[in-house]
């Protein structure tokens, strides 16, 4: 496994985001611990809920997936709840959100586009940047709760790309997931997110489409090419994740390989 931007170490500062390059090919598997979770303090942590809620009220707290650590074409994670999540950092919990992004190419004649996603005004964090997307948390089993170890796979990532899909741009079959890429680690949203590249296979969402499709997740959508991505992100506010994912696949200029993917069925 390749650290793109490698774990900082002692007495570095911290880097705000950290890319985990898998081997191609390799298999995606998340490993559920059945460890219990570390204790917080509650009464403060329900009080830095309220506060949460009050000022985003689409906020509500039900079971995820929080990673815990890393390996080739492997996360390790445990389930916790959504509250621990968002009432970091004014309540440590140590809570790294266990999520999916999907990088979505389709193809005009040969030149390829990436679909990018401008986020809500009511979503968690980064309201109105952009992003690589859909992307979004990947659900527990129903029923496993903490302190039960259970093991998803490929499938269970697939599907949790078309859930996204299904809710951020109007259809779970317009993604087609083809590979992991690895996972990006996102220090100030505090979530890690298995990078899976993916084929558009929906209608056109440009123009008056665009408007009729997105959902409060999204309220713009745009297809930009490689030759436009860096007049793009100079001109618009794009997230330091999906900004180091295009680096590190070539997209925003030579370094980092040639911007194109490898479009078979694997895993």
């Amino acid at each position: 496994m390749t650290a793109a931007s490698g774990s900082p170490s002692s007495g570095a500062p911290r880097r705000s985001v950290e890319l985990l390059r898998w081997p191609p090919g390799a298999r995606c598997r998340i490993e559920v611990e059945a460890a219990p979770l570390p204790p917080i303090d509650e009464a403060a942590a329900a009080r830095e809920w309220d506060r949460q809620r009050a000022h985003n009220p689409r906020l509500f707290d039900a079971p995820i997936l929080a990673a815990v650590g890393f390996g080739p074409g492997v996360v390790r994670a445990r389930t916790c709840t959504y509250r621990r999540l968002v009432v970091q950092p004014a309540i440590p919990t140590g809570t790294e959100q266990l999520s999916v992004t999907a990088v979505v190419l389709r193809r005009d004649g040969d030149v390829p586009r990436v679909l990018l996603g401008r986020r809500g005004t009511q979503t968690r964090i980064y309201q109105s940047q952009w992003e690589l997307g859909p992307s979004g948390g990947i659900d527990p089993p129903t029923g496993h709760g903490p302190g039960r170890a259970h093991e998803l796979g490929w499938a269970e990532v697939c599907a949790q790309i078309r859930r996204e899909a299904a809710e951020e741009l109007g259809g779970a079959d317009w993604v087609a997931p083809r590979q992991a890429w690895g996972v990006c680690r996102d220090f100030v949203a505090r979530s890690a997110d298995i990078v899976v590249e993916s084929e558009w296979q929906g209608p056109e969402l440009d123009g008056a489409h665009t408007a009729d499709r997105v959902r409060w997740e999204y309220d713009g959508l745009a297809w930009v090419t490689r030759g436009e991505m860096a007049g793009f992100v100079r001109t618009n506010a794009v997230i330091e994740p999906s900004l180091a994912l295009l680096g590190a696949m070539g997209w925003l200029g030579e370094e980092g390989g040639s911007g194109k993917m490898d479009t078979a069925e694997g895993q």
